[in-house]
């Protein structure tokens, strides 16, 4: 058994084994036979720990052998692993295989990464076939908005969505029977939901106002399981529906399925109903239409995977009581490290590179170390997985390899500085199938193999 020691000051341990390495050095060099002891030549481990609360996020580094006055793997080490004593973040990077000059060689192309980057957040187009703009970093520092209008728009939206979830609350805003909400079902797919999912996993605990559950596949047997979680509690359940073009065809049927079993229930759903979709699309117009508790703007500015800075994610945290104000602030004290132009020093840019196309790490592993952050990696699949066909623009240029990095940094960070102390509470994920209508004929028709109209339009 080794031993290990954690630190509750979000500080770097050296948990070096001297007395096992000296009894038993054959079992830290891989070899059977008896070897002469080295006592000045210890063996050992690395871990990275932090104890935030309830959340600790310990990192094994890796097994090695300690030469002190030689050692390159300890040099290297040294060199490469940056902490941010001020947040309580670490990263390593000198296990990476990358030659002594790889920075020098790829300064060129980080300053072009750190370019982009400033035009991205001065409002540049970063879409030119839809003339989109790239603007959640916006959503954590008004100050980079680069008009008032959009400044405006998140400041109320924010605003809104702390108003709605005091209402629900205190009860000032009720179910249709009179009674309060207890429970959250959000319905969405992608970056809809991973997001949301990995806030209320890592972040949530039993004293939360309101516990969430979730539709994040169209699997009709998904659906049944997550609804025999919640039991009889369906009367006092807040269903937030989430799609940003308002049409997509896995989101609609998971709100046709809600809708059903209410109305099976003796319910009204839109008594219950909450969308968060983009101003004016179906979904949007669908809610209007059947007089829905509230609608909640997502912005054309802002991807779906880096939404969970957005209402997209911002009103189930609200919704559970977490704290949406640190949470934003978490991100923005990222943001001010990861724009510094000492790339030794910037872990974006750091991890950006490692990640690049043409580096000799084209591939990584995530391994959670703690049972509240396992949806991390799916978040991760979806931040890094759902940009792998768009690296290239359409001129065939390689997109920065900086933005999607510090998204997830910026994420990570959040969740730290939002943390509520609590025993942290999971929810099990849908295991995928490929069904892509509901086969019931109890249930509506869901033209979900259909392109043409979008699938909210139907319901009109």
């Amino acid at each position: 058994m080794i031993p290990r020691s954690y630190s509750r000051d979000l500080a770097l341990q050296l948990n070096f084994i001297y007395d096992a390495a000296r009894r038993s050095p054959e079992r830290f060099e891989g070899n059977h036979r008896r070897q002469p002891r080295r006592p000045h030549s210890p063996s050992g481990f690395i871990w990275i720990c932090r104890l935030e609360g309830s959340i600790l996020n310990v990192v094994y580094i890796g097994y090695f052998r300690i030469l002190m006055s030689s050692s390159s793997l300890w040099q290297r080490f040294q060199q490469y692993f940056l902490h941010y004593r001020d947040l309580g973040f670490s990263l390593d990077i000198s296990r990476m295989k990358f030659p002594d000059d790889f920075f020098e060689k790829m300064q060129p192309k980080i300053d072009k990464a750190f370019e982009r980057m400033r035009a991205l957040e001065t409002g540049a187009i970063a879409n030119p076939s839809e003339k989109r703009m790239v603007g959640h970093y916006w959503l954590r520092n008004l100050a980079l908005a680069p008009t008032p209008e959009i400044r405006t728009e998140i400041e109320q939206t924010i605003k809104r969505i702390k108003t709605f979830a005091a209402d629900i609350h205190t009860g000032k805003i009720t179910a249709g029977n009179g009674k309060p909400f207890k429970h959250v079902l959000l319905i969405g797919i992608g970056g809809s939901a991973l997001g949301p999912q990995f806030v209320s996993d890592a972040l949530g605990s039993r004293r939360d106002p309101m516990d969430i559950f979730f539709f994040d596949n169209t699997d009709p047997d998904g659906f049944d399981r997550v609804f025999e979680k919640m039991s009889d509690e369906l009367a006092q359940t807040l269903v937030v529906v989430v799609s940003k073009s308002g049409g997509t065809k896995e989101t609609r049927n998971g709100m046709l399925e809600a809708e059903v079993r209410f109305k099976e229930e003796g319910l009204q759903f839109n008594k219950h109903a909450v969308a968060v979709t983009g101003v004016g699309s179906d979904l949007d117009k669908y809610a209007e239409k059947n007089s829905w508790l509230a609608r909640f703007p997502m912005h054309d500015w802002i991807g779906g995977r880096t939404s969970v800075m957005s209402a997209v994610g911002l009103l189930p945290m609200a919704l559970q009581g977490l704290g949406i104000d640190d949470f934003l602030a978490g991100a923005a004290a990222m943001d001010e490290h990861t724009r510094t132009q000492d790339v030794t020093q910037n872990a974006a840019m750091l991890w950006g590179l490692e990640r690049a196309p043409n580096s000799d790490n084209p591939s990584f592993v995530f391994v959670e170390w703690i049972d509240a952050w396992l949806s991390f990696s799916n978040t991760c699949k979806e931040l890094h997985g759902t940009s792998s066909p768009k690296r290239a623009s359409c001129k065939g240029e390689k997109k920065n390899p900086h933005n999607k990095a510090s998204a997830l940094i910026c994420m990570v960070l959040s969740l730290c500085d939002a943390r509520e102390s609590g025993p942290p509470k999971r929810e099990k994920l849908s295991a995928y199938k490929a069904k892509f209508t509901i086969p019931r004929t109890s249930r509506p028709p869901t033209p979900s193999c259909s392109r043409s109209p979008s699938a909210f339009s139907l319901m009109r």
